[in-house]
């Protein structure tokens, strides 16, 4: 988990693309005869923090996401704004929430949308703590210190795709070998025909269903492989883009650098959406998992 704002979670793909925060300080004006103005430090500015986020149905459900924090943002909800590995930024209430539209469903079902949250410190009375978090009132940094992991067993390896297709047409070539086997038997008679004629037809039906399955799982590749085409140029865009701005010196003007970032900004969105996709499909029956 990368943050926690309240019961909002962002984590994974659920992340901010970026992430802007504002603070500033506030000076009253002494008017003085015969010179001038004196300046007298009167305090904070609250704290403003910007989101962007992007969701898609291939990994989450958008119009639920979008409404729960609209409903926090009427609710006029003061949430605890806590990082992943338990450092307390401070207490935010949601301002505003910004929906740009990317792709809707040809019923009308929103799909993919950008959004953009700005947050709002809240120096009041105490929030409540994020589910399973300690939230100390301090807006100050705060390390807090989560109790050791439970041992966990050494991970097993994940067998590739490539595995298991091999794998199910070694298990139809051994299936094969006892056939083989099997009439081996019956030629010299220490099985009888009848018999052998039933291993035979039972080892048949098992090479059948693990060279179907074989089948599917090579199918599911095949998919995968064509939803992954436009990713490659997806991401040599990005890579240009992105080797423009690291050649970026002494820029004087503020529009070439913002266009230069919103030009990467928006590339990277276009590498996540190929992405997600692609992973959205590998996780699915379909995708072969």
């Amino acid at each position: 988990m990368l943050a926690q704002l309240g019961n909002h979670i962002f984590e994974g793909l659920k992340s901010p693309g970026s992430w802007s925060e504002n603070g500033g300080v506030r000076y009253g004006r002494i008017a003085l005869v015969n010179g001038k103005d004196a300046l007298q430090f009167t305090g904070e500015e609250l704290g403003e923090i910007r989101l962007s986020l992007l969701f898609s149905v291939d990994f989450c459900d958008p119009v639920a996401e979008v409404e729960a924090l609209r409903q926090s943002m009427v609710s006029a909800e003061v949430l605890p704004f806590i990082m992943g590995d338990g450092t307390v930024v401070g207490k935010y209430v949601i301002t505003s929430v910004d929906l740009t539209p990317q792709r809707y469903s040809p019923t009308g079902v929103l799909e993919v949308a950008s959004v953009s949250v700005d947050l709002l410190e809240h120096t009041g009375g105490d929030a409540p703590a994020a589910k399973g978090m300690a939230v100390k009132p301090d807006r100050s940094a705060v390390r807090i210190t989560p109790p050791p992991p439970p041992v966990q067993p050494p991970a097993t390896p994940v067998p590739t795709a490539a595995d298991s297709i091999a794998a199910d047409i070694s298990k139809g070539r051994a299936a094969v070998n006892r056939m083989k086997e099997t009439v081996r038997k019956v030629k010299q008679g220490t099985t009888k025909f009848k018999r052998g004629v039933r291993d035979v037809r039972r080892l048949a039906d098992e090479v059948k269903q693990v060279y179907q399955t074989a089948k599917t799982k090579v199918e599911n590749t095949k998919k995968i492989i064509q939803r992954a085409q436009q990713l490659p140029t997806s991401l040599e865009g990005a890579i240009q883009y992105a080797e423009n701005l690291a050649k970026l010196d002494n820029v004087a003007d503020m529009s070439v650098l913002e266009m230069n970032v919103d030009t990467l900004a928006a590339s990277a969105e276009k590498v996540g959406i190929s992405a997600t996709s692609i992973v959205a499909f590998s996780a699915t029956k379909e995708g072969g998992n």
